[in-house]
């Protein structure tokens, strides 16, 4: 990324801050409109209508729409990051660009915010690469870089979108919301393996036909799964998709208490044990 150009117009921020956030967070900024953030977060506390006005098909957890920011600037990142959550978002955030990359192919998340100058893959590698496997996934591009042939060569490498640095974190929420109520969303509201059914705007688990009560934490697992059946997901994915941001803080068998519950209502066969590996959901 291009350093010491980050200047975001702030349109609102209040006054509470909280002090939650990844490993290599800053101090908090304060201020107004046009505010210079060095190294800054968004508070916590805002009302939670991004999500609200996404389009129905979005997927959800626990309530709220994810977003992947991928940027290797730690104060941008965690700003962004900040940002995003005082708008409604759950937010997944990566450093470089195979991390990114990875996450955005596994992750149910419903929009990426992309960074172009990253390390150990570029942005525009990343883009590439991805709309080869999740090509409806909308994509935002942040980028110093203002050339009209920068712009041009980026849209037509798969970028639904392009913001040059320095940018309002406003015009951006407004930018991920307007994408996000495009109806060529890939997650669908409805999940079906086997017996197994989820309904995603409802909230609701069926096997057979039958309403299965699951935890919030059980339920986000098991939409994992469905997402991906018959692939062995380890876990560490697990409790990066499932726990978010803060799973390195829960204890390491968190995962295999909750597999245990959901085969006691679900049925002892619809996720299998691959041994040194991880879970496999067969439904």
């Amino acid at each position: 990324m291009h350093r010491g150009h980050w200047f975001l117009g702030i349109d609102e921020i209040p006054d509470s801050h909280d002090e939650t956030g990844d490993h290599d967070k800053g101090e908090h900024g304060n201020g107004g409109e046009s505010v210079a953030l060095h190294r800054s977060t968004m508070p916590s506390e805002r009302p939670h209508h991004s999500a609200c006005l996404a389009s129905k098909d979005v997927t959800v957890h626990n309530g709220r729409v994810q977003v992947l920011v991928v940027e290797d600037e730690p104060g941008l990142r965690d700003f962004l990051r900040g940002g995003l959550e005082a708008e409604g978002y759950s937010v997944l955030t990566a450093h470089d660009g195979p991390t990114g990359l990875s996450i955005a192919r596994t992750a149910d998340v419903a929009c990426v915010v992309l960074d172009l100058g990253l390390p150990g893959m570029s942005g525009e590698e990343v883009l590439v690469q991805l709309r080869s496997v999740r090509p409806t996934l909308p994509v935002i591009v942040l980028t110093a870089r203002d050339g009209i042939h920068d712009r041009v060569r980026n849209l037509d490498a798969g970028a639904d979108d392009y913001m040059v640095k320095p940018f309002s974190l406003a015009e951006l929420t407004a930018r991920i919301r307007a994408r996000l109520r495009t109806p060529t969303q890939e997650a669908a509201s409805l999940l079906e393996v086997g017996a197994v059914r989820l309904d995603l705007r409802r909230r609701i688990a069926e096997v057979d036909s039958r309403d299965v009560h699951l935890t919030t934490r059980e339920f986000g697992l098991v939409e994992t799964f469905m997402r991906h059946p018959g692939h062995v997901l380890s876990q560490q994915q697990l409790l990066a998709q499932v726990w978010g941001q803060y799973f390195e803080s829960v204890s390491s068998n968190v995962v295999e208490v909750a597999v245990r519950s959901i085969r006691r209502k679900l049925g002892e066969g619809v996720v299998e044990t691959v041994r040194g590996a991880g879970y496999r959901f067969v439904g």
